[in-house]
């Protein structure tokens, strides 16, 4: 079979029309065009723009079994597992169709061999085999096939997710590079550290650091530990499993292994909810249906916070959390809209949470009286009243029942806060809340509308409030 194949990646093509256009796409700065919109004198003589060798030599007679031919494009392929990623690469706007999902891939720079369609599954490669904790994500966003097509490290031939070509695919090995164990390093940093193997509550004493904090864990559980290996007045406190995992691959480089110790927590969690296996988090009244959701939680309950906005100096826990940030609070993206208010939210999640308020839904039911809520903040925040809990300020010693109500008080009594200051009529607030609340006295807009009646109103609050008269008449 006679086909047409590109100098830079591995897509082929059954004429030199399409290879030619497929050209054009690989970069527009290979591209030179003068004031005329004439090309460069290489592209006249019928050169190649990327190896600058005759076009002509990219023609070759393709000796195989089958061919396989992509249904929307004029490529050949030889290989079925690289038709499919493909397909799922070039042509995912066909696939949305059936599928109507923003479909987005990543691919590992470092070693090449897997997609992602998450960018924490990519985060959490990175971490694991690399031991990389920053890095930038848009470098590794997969758009077309060049973006998981690399030079082999030893012959140069062109793979597919891959570094290595199959004669050379047994060297991919070397490539990977997990942490080391613990009981590799420990030899080392025992020497080092005094004690380091030495619990840290009782008198006991251990070889290595698993025996260690599966010891502390287990046996000294509900305990607050201070990392083995940091210098003294570091004081990093570790209070979870996972965080101190993690805290030791990024910091020293070792891989913990105490898998005792999850499966301990993770059966000291587990409670049935409707018969369902549900995990309750030790501190909070917060239920997760998986154990993941519960590990990803408790990093909120430990107080590490990584990422910080450049603009605001907001810290976040988590990176994916500071990228929706950015783009939300100062990137102002709003492209989900509410088909009844015109309210316009920054993703699905938040217009589902707020179509609610327009169908009445109230999914979240307290298991204790019985009371429903819009949404499950409000059921977490209720949920806080059936416990004799008490939060204190630091600063003065107030008491409130919820720590929603004392981060508001931290916040809006012992934080030097900017003032927001209204443009029209000079009046100064604590909360920027308030002042958009205010700047409906400066418009004569009524956005709210009642569902039962002609009125509308300037805030959704008034809205709310007038609700309770239809229900005191019914």
């Amino acid at each position: 079979m006679m086909v047409w194949t590109c100098c830079k990646c591995v897509v082929k093509y059954t004429s030199r029309s399409h290879l030619s256009l497929h050209l054009l796409s690989h970069s527009s700065s290979e591209l030179k065009v003068n004031q005329e919109g004439e090309e460069e004198e290489h592209f006249a003589k019928e050169l190649c723009s990327l190896c600058h060798c005759p076009k002509d030599s990219h023609f070759i007679y393709l000796t195989s079994d089958r061919e396989l031919y992509c249904a929307h494009c004029d490529q050949v392929f030889t290989d079925k597992k690289i038709l499919e990623l493909h397909i799922k690469i070039e042509h995912r706007d066909i696939r949305a169709i059936f599928k109507p999902t923003i479909i987005s891939w990543f691919v590992c720079k470092i070693c090449g061999y897997k997609m992602f369609m998450r960018m924490f599954n990519l985060r959490k490669h990175m971490e694991d085999y690399h031991h990389i904790f920053n890095f930038d994500a848009k470098s590794c966003a997969v758009s077309q096939m060049q973006d998981i097509t690399f030079p082999c490290e030893e012959c140069k031939e062109l793979c597919v997710l891959s570094k290595y070509c199959i004669k050379h695919k047994d060297c991919s090995k070397a490539l990977s590079t997990p942490a080391p164990s613990s009981e590799s390093v420990c030899i080392e940093h025992s020497n080092l550290i005094p004690k380091c193997h030495s619990c840290q509550k009782c008198e006991e004493s251990f070889d290595n650091c698993n025996n260690l904090w599966s010891h502390m864990f287990i046996k000294h559980e509900d305990s607050d530990f201070v990392c083995n290996l940091c210098p003294p007045d570091s004081k990093i406190v570790i209070k979870y499993v996972h965080l101190l995992v993690r805290h030791m691959k990024k910091h020293h480089t070792m891989q913990l292994r105490i898998s005792s110790v999850s499966k301990h927590i993770k059966s000291k969690t587990q409670i049935f909810v409707d018969g369902a296996i549900h995990f309750k988090c030790t501190d909070c009244p917060t239920i997760f249906t998986s154990f993941n959701g519960l590990k990803n939680h408790l990093d909120i309950h430990s107080g590490e916070k990584d990422y910080a906005c450049h603009i605001c100096n907001k810290v976040f826990v988590r990176h994916s959390t500071l990228e929706n940030h950015m783009k939300a609070v100062h990137e102002k993206i709003r492209d989900f809209q509410c088909k009844v208010c015109d309210r316009a939210f920054f993703d699905v999640y938040n217009l589902k949470l707020h179509m609610r308020i327009h169908t009445g839904e109230k999914k979240y039911v307290c298991e204790t009286c019985g009371a429903s809520f819009v949404h499950w903040g409000s059921l977490n925040i209720h949920n806080y009243s059936h416990i004799n809990a008490q939060f204190v300020c630091s600063f003065c010693g107030n008491t409130y029942k919820n720590p929603k109500s004392l981060d508001s008080h931290i916040r809006n009594s012992h934080t030097n806060r900017k003032k927001s200051i209204c443009d029209v009529c000079g009046k100064e607030f604590k909360m920027e809340k308030r002042l958009k609340e205010h700047m409906a006295v400066h418009t004569t807009d009524r956005p709210f509308f009642c569902d039962m009646c002609p009125s509308a109103f300037k805030l959704n609050k008034h809205l709310q409030q007038h609700y309770k008269i239809h229900l005191k008449i019914e």
